[in-house]
């Protein structure tokens, strides 16, 4: 029997996309370089291989239903895999392997994976975006990146699995608070409770991550906990080293990875502070599409993360 999705071509990708994107069907054919007649055709083509209504008409035009959004997410995909594959056959000879990452997996995590890589697939040129958590598992469902290493998005794993991604646990990371040694807060014998600390640190200038930061959100808690409002960033930065780098120049103080801190302490004269705050760690994990999860390329670079020489070399 005939598989009716044999029937779907490749501009019909495109169709989904814009019939959400512009809201009328007149449009869509437009930006398709087609008449309405065939735009019409395509839909009930598409329609009738998926055995489902995708798109639902309203007084002020057309719009995708629960099913139409499904499958354009997974129609994304597709396209981008075509596009992605046309670009392999170029260049079969050097693959490319779209990785993002967030921050915190760049400090040490992704350049020893990346450095073992050269050992195990050395033909392998490796395009890398980093970004925040959110954007990159995303771009990682919608087909745009093949592997991503960071930290889990705020979706639960029942969401994450009927999204076609998988992931494993490859480290953790903790924050950590930060100042220069001249800082008043970071000078040794300074006794304080709990309560003191937070006084103390809430009349700091700070250099902070986003607000959206895991960490941030965190930090603030803390003081909420208290009944005390938490510190108003001086200067918000997504780098830690340049967050690091400000530190040491100016009387501020930073929530940063303590792996950032600990690489920059002797060179910037900085010091951990010993407070009592207990962020715990964060995992970071390495994730694909379930259906790149075997391919070569992607295999190789989990193994990077997940070997055991890998782990002995974090330590």
């Amino acid at each position: 029997m005939n598989n009716p999705l044999d029937q779907i071509r490749l501009r019909d990708l495109y169709l989904l996309e814009h019939v959400q994107t512009l809201g009328t069907l007149r449009e869509a054919a437009a930006a398709l370089h087609v008449t309405q007649p065939a735009v019409t055709q395509m839909l009930k083509g598409l329609e009738r291989a998926f055995g489902v209504a995708l798109v639902e008409r309203g007084r002020r035009g057309v719009r995708l239903t629960d099913a139409g959004q499904a499958a354009l997410v997974r129609l994304r995909c597709a396209r981008h895999e075509i596009e992605f594959a046309r670009e392999a056959a170029l260049s079969s000879l050097q693959p490319m392997l779209r990785v993002g990452a967030t921050p915190i997996a760049t400090l040490q995590l992704l350049p020893l994976a990346v450095g073992r890589m050269r050992t195990r697939l050395p033909g392998v040129r490796l395009t890398l975006t980093e970004s925040g958590v959110e954007s990159l598992w995303r771009q990682l469902a919608e087909g745009t990146l093949d592997a991503l290493v960071g930290r889990m998005p705020g979706l639960n794993p029942q969401h994450l699995q009927s999204g076609g991604l998988r992931h494993e646990v490859i480290g953790s990371e903790r924050m950590v608070l930060v100042g220069a040694k001249s800082h008043p807060l970071a000078k040794t014998g300074s006794k304080r409770n709990t309560r003191q600390w937070l006084q103390a640190l809430a009349n700091c200038a700070w250099v902070l991550p986003p607000g959206d930061a895991l960490a941030v959100l965190n930090f603030n808690e803390w003081f909420g906990q208290a009944g005390l409002v938490p510190p108003a960033p001086t200067v918000v930065s997504g780098s830690f080293y340049a967050s690091l780098n400000m530190v040491a120049q100016a009387e501020l103080l930073a929530v940063v990875p303590e792996s950032a801190a600990l690489g920059l302490l002797g060179t910037l004269k900085l010091k951990i502070l010993e407070t009592p705050w207990r962020n715990p760690p964060v995992n970071i994990v390495f994730a694909a599409r379930e259906s790149n999860w075997a391919t070569e390329a992607v295999s190789a670079l989990r193994a990077c993360f997940t070997a055991p020489a890998a782990i002995s070399d974090l330590a």
